[in-house]
């Protein structure tokens, strides 16, 4: 039997389609697109999203954010930040220091001097022979 009525359907509802099947009363026959149109469809769409992005670009015309270097650029070996380590207080609410529990409280950081740096002398070049031959 192949009939028109025994193949089987590979179509998919479109919005206004699914509309007028609950609206109406009884059965009705709808129509929609086939899974090549939609797969073809989804592509196109994909492709055009994909390439006007790609040629409108980043910025969009703006201006990009500078960050001015300094001229004299030094390595580790000639200079590297050094942070004094406060001593261990001896529990919460000391006043010597933040204990390990009150580290989130990021607000009395500058009172303790934590982060504060100062530049210290570079790193020493040492030949490491017993890593690797």
């Amino acid at each position: 039997m192949t009939g028109k009525g025994t193949k089987k359907e590979t179509r998919i509802l479109a919005r206004d389609d699914l509309k007028a099947l609950q609206e109406g009363g009884g059965l009705k026959i709808v129509r929609g697109i086939t899974r090549r149109d939609f797969i073809k469809y989804s592509v196109v769409t994909a492709a055009g999203i994909y390439l006007s992005t790609a040629f409108a670009g980043c910025g969009g015309g703006q201006a990009v954010a500078a960050y001015p270097i300094s001229s004299t650029v030094v390595d580790t070996t000639g200079r590297v930040l050094s942070f004094t380590v406060p001593p261990m207080p001896s529990g919460p609410n000391s006043g010597t220091g933040l204990y390990p529990t009150e580290l989130p409280l990021i607000s009395q950081y500058a009172k303790y001097g934590y982060g504060k740096y100062t530049w210290g002398g570079g790193l020493q070049i040492a030949q490491r022979t017993d890593i690797m031959p």
